[in-house]
């Protein structure tokens, strides 16, 4: 399945959130005591700024008939999230069951998601012993 993407609109939008997202994060940040131009102003103008520009090119993206559109398989993209979500449940398993076994884990299942050679899954299990024996008794720190 292809999804075709336009390029302005996407980055449009994602400029948008980030600005608005910004926004919100300033007064948590930089905190003032006075009122009128302060510390907040110059950041304030900026993401407004960021806000605006991005919106034009949102819009502009419908008007725009030399627009690059993005062509995308949603196979190969499907892959790259299912990937980018074994990481993150590798960093949330690595504080509840250990660096060995969660190491072990990640590694099998990427070698089983990229095609990798059996051969490796052995390698890679001794050079993640090897590094926890290094952390652990030579640098003295402990893994979780």
């Amino acid at each position: 399945m292809k999804i075709k993407i336009r390029q302005n609109l996407i980055a449009g939008l994602l400029f948008m959130i980030f600005s608005a997202v910004i926004w919100v994060m300033i007064p948590n940040h930089i905190a003032v005591d006075e009122e009128g131009l302060n510390a907040q102003f110059f950041p304030k103008i900026v993401v407004v700024t960021i806000f605006i520009l991005s919106t034009i090119l949102s819009i502009s993206s419908f008007f725009n008939k030399d627009e690059t559109i993005l062509i995308l398989e949603v196979t190969n993209e499907l892959k790259i999230i299912a990937f980018a979500l074994s990481m993150v449940a590798y960093i949330y398993l690595l504080n509840k069951i250990g660096f060995i076994i969660s190491s072990i884990i990640f590694t099998t299942t990427s070698l089983l998601f990229l095609h990798g050679k059996k051969r490796y899954l052995i390698v890679m299990s001794i050079f993640i012993i090897i590094i926890y024996i290094s952390f652990r008794f030579i640098l003295d720190i402990r893994l979780p």
